[in-house]
């Protein structure tokens, strides 16, 4: 989930962004590669310390979490079978899927759940977007191979979402610096796709994962071409050297104008996104130390104007950062 920590201060623009992506249709015999733009230079692969949009898009594609949104924003399992609370509400009984394996064959199990989360505990680790959903954190105990227990001082209603929460592989990693070890640019996957190759400041390449335990993915390779620029990457899907890139609006407008059809090769898609964008004051600045100026410099701007016209009425306006369609958003 994509939301951008608000700094001190009240919230001044707030949109709730949807995704436009350009797509071109593909055969048959053009299904075993799928090449996509990635906007920037991942800066690490590591789950637990990833903080851009580049990590995030290809970590998706190497890991799995513990549970899973599905698309109505509910917890399915992942690599969990179930994550169970007592009665209490203060131990949460974590089982882990039978099968469930490393890119190397090598099984995941209850001591990956305790280190990944004893290491997002950890002060050392640089993963504070991660650690607020385990507040009042007591400890995390081995049951056995597949079940580990998480045990809490204190309940949280939105606990759970706490389990949304990809592994890192404890043999790699105990005993090491979590911030410079080597797997950090050459993760073990255990979700549908491995690195094969990355190619630092032009691709990476990504291939099956033979000891995935879900679906086999459609395509047989996934090459992520790194494109900042968002009008170039805009002509390599026109010209065929990309299949997806994110769209903005007048780039969607303009394919939308010439790629019409059943024919058409390249087509716009729009979703929701689990982003927003926002202004926000600093309030230990005393310009911005009394409420009642944010207030106001917020009831001064027509958001639904910039919803309608910078966007193209692919975004619209929110009253907070959790986003519709989520149990907590009111």
């Amino acid at each position: 989930m994509n939301r951008k920590k608000k700094v001190r201060g009240l919230l001044l623009l707030a949109l709730f962004l949807a995704a436009s992506v350009g797509c071109r249709t593909k055969g048959k015999d053009q299904s075993s590669v799928i090449r996509r733009r990635l906007e920037g230079e991942p800066g690490t692969l590591n789950v637990l310390l990833m903080t851009s949009d580049p990590d995030q898009v290809v970590l998706a594609l190497l890991s799995r979490n513990l549970l899973d949104y599905d698309a109505n924003l509910n917890l399915v399992p992942g690599l969990a079978e179930s994550v169970e609370p007592d009665e209490s509400h203060l131990a949460y009984t974590v089982t882990l899927r039978k099968g469930v394996r490393w890119e190397d064959g090598s099984p995941v199990t209850s001591g990956d759940v305790a280190y990944t989360i004893r290491a997002l505990m950890d002060p050392k680790t640089p993963s504070l977007n991660r650690r607020g959903f385990f507040e009042g954190f007591e400890r995390v105990d081995r049951v056995d191979d597949r079940v580990a227990r998480v045990v809490f001082k204190s309940p949280s209603v939105n606990r759970l979402d706490a389990f949304n929460l990809a592994l890192l592989p404890a043999a790699q990693y105990t005993g090491t610096d979590i911030n410079t070890n080597p797997r950090n640019r050459a993760p073990l996957a255990n979700g549908p796709y491995r690195l094969a190759r990355w190619d630092a400041g032009h691709s990476l390449e990504l291939v099956r994962n033979t000891q995935y335990f879900g679906e086999k993915p459609p395509a047989e390779r996934v090459v992520f071409r790194i494109a900042p620029d968002s009008s170039s990457a805009f002509q390599g899907l026109l010209t065929g050297d990309l299949d997806e890139t994110r769209l903005d609006f007048q780039q969607k407008k303009r394919l939308d104008a010439e790629s019409t059809g059943p024919d058409a090769r390249v087509r716009s898609l729009v979703n929701e996104s689990l982003a927003y964008t926002y202004i926000g004051w600093n309030n230990r600045n005393p310009l911005f130390s009394d409420a009642r100026v944010r207030r106001a410099l917020t009831l001064l701007l027509d958001r639904e104007t910039i919803a309608r016209t910078l966007y193209g009425g692919l975004a619209r306006p929110s009253n907070g950062p959790v986003p519709p369609g989520l149990w907590s958003h009111d």
